[in-house]
């Protein structure tokens, strides 16, 4: 019986090699390079002004249009979060205590790509003979032919539905002023620092 454990191994191994590596995850809080397309940035408008960005990476989204525009939304305010985080990065690193975030804009480029499989070049009819289907024009498949009822006329075997996918990448931009001193509207920067880190912190994609 030990003579086949070596074997049993060896199919094991092949099967492991077989299936590959899981899929590598990237932290989602990255400066942007060239390479990796997405991540934040920032410009420098002053001493205590910076305008901060974040852009993320190609994104898969759902096929049905309110679930995307659903799916948009929460990957849009992660954007905007770790644009945040960001800006009270900048701020603590420049010895500031508070910000306040001015004006703020969110781009979105979303393609939708619907592919369509041809049916087959006939379809079944009575007795389960394949007919050409120029015989059964729209209307004919919809109701039908006296004493016939229409299920057999438009029903192909073959036909497949659109096959719809949608992917899209979404920047969000914001400007942020720093201060040492708490006034109106002012976030305390350590503590917004401290909260998204807690909340992105294992974030990725």
């Amino acid at each position: 019986m030990s003579r086949f454990l070596p074997l049993g191994l060896l199919m094991i191994a092949i099967a492991a090699c077989a299936a590959g590596p899981p899929p590598q995850t990237k932290s989602a809080m990255v400066a942007a390079t060239p390479q990796s397309g997405f991540g934040y940035s920032e410009t420098k408008l002053a001493s205590d002004r910076y305008e901060v960005s974040y852009v993320t990476p190609a994104l898969s989204l759902p096929a049905d249009g309110k679930a995307r525009a659903s799916a948009l939304e929460k990957e849009a305010r992660r954007a905007y979060d770790l644009a945040l985080w960001r800006a009270a990065q900048l701020a603590l690193a420049g010895g500031f205590t508070e910000l306040t975030i001015g004006p703020t804009h969110r781009d979105e480029d979303v393609k939708v790509t619907t592919r369509y499989q041809p049916t087959a070049p006939g379809v079944y009819g009575p007795g389960g003979m394949i007919y050409p289907q120029w015989i059964y024009n729209p209307l004919v498949n919809y109701y039908g032919l006296p004493g016939i009822g229409p299920y057999w006329a438009y029903d192909d075997p073959f036909a497949e539905g659109p096959d719809i996918s949608a992917r899209g990448r979404i920047t969000a931009r914001l400007e942020a002023r720093f201060a040492h001193q708490a006034y109106p509207g002012s976030l305390d920067a350590k503590a917004t620092e401290s909260r998204l880190a807690a909340e992105y912190g294992a974030s990725a994609y």
